[in-house]
C-alpha cells in the first residue's frame, strides 16, 4: 500500500481534533475551582508534526507524533457576578433588590488590540427590599397573630409563618423583646 496525501491529512485532522478535545479537558481542569474557561478563546499552535512515512512511501501502517500547544481565557466566576451587579445596579429602581439566582449567557466575541471582548446577556429576578432592623422593631413583643396581621400588610409580604422557641402555651406566647433574638428570614416564590 502506498502512503496517499489524504491519509496523512485524514490522520492529522483525526489525531488534531483528539487532541483538542484532551486539551481542553486539561485546560478546564488546570484553571482551577471557581474559574471558568471560555473555550471559544482557546487559540491552537502546533509545535511539532512528524511523520514516520511520507506521500508515496511504501507502508502497510503510518503514524504521527503530534504536539499542540493551546491557550485560552479564563475568569472567576466571582468577578463577573461582581461585574454584573456592579453593571446592573445603577438600573434598578428604588426599593427593589437583585436577586441571588441568575441566568448568564456569555458569550466571547473577539480578541483586539487593547484586551478581550465579550457579550453577556443576564437574567435575574428583582425584590422589593424589605428593612429588616425596621421589622424586627415592630414585631418585638407582639404576640403571633398580631405579628402576622403587621406582615400581611407590608406591599412584599405574601405569606409569612411564624416559629417560636421554645414552645410556650398560647397564652404566654409573644416574640422576643430584644430585636437580635428575631430573626427574618425572606424567601422567594418561583
Amino acid at each position: 500500500k502506498v502512503v496517499a496525501e489524504e491519509d496523512l491529512t485524514f490522520l492529522k485532522e483525526s489525531l488534531k481534533e483528539e487532541l483538542l478535545k484532551e486539551g481542553r479537558e486539561k485546560l478546564a481542569k488546570a484553571s482551577g475551582e471557581g474559574k471558568k474557561l471560555i473555550n471559544e478563546s482557546i487559540e491552537e499552535k502546533i509545535i511539532a508534526e512528524d511523520y514516520d512515512h511520507q506521500i508515496d512511501d511504501e507502508a502497510e501502517e503510518f503514524s504521527l507524533n503530534l504536539k499542540l500547544e493551546l491557550k485560552g481565557l479564563v475568569f472567576k466566576e466571582e468577578d463577573l457576578n461582581k461585574l454584573i451587579e456592579e453593571r446592573l445596579k445603577p438600573k434598578i429602581t428604588a426599593g427593589f433588590i437583585l436577586g441571588e439566582e441568575r441566568e448568564v449567557n456569555f458569550s466571547y466575541q473577539e480578541s483586539d488590540g487593547e484586551g478581550q471582548v465579550f457579550e453577556a446577556k443576564v437574567r435575574t429576578s428583582l425584590y422589593p427590599k424589605i428593612d429588616e432592623e425596621e421589622v424586627k422593631k415592630k414585631l418585638k413583643g407582639k404576640r403571633p397573630s398580631a405579628a402576622i396581621d403587621y406582615l400581611g400588610f407590608l406591599p412584599s409580604v405574601e405569606d409569612c409563618e411564624i416559629e417560636v422557641s421554645p414552645k410556650m402555651p398560647d397564652f404566654l406566647l409573644t416574640l422576643p423583646h430584644r430585636e437580635e433574638r428575631i430573626k427574618i428570614e425572606v424567601k422567594t416564590k418561583q
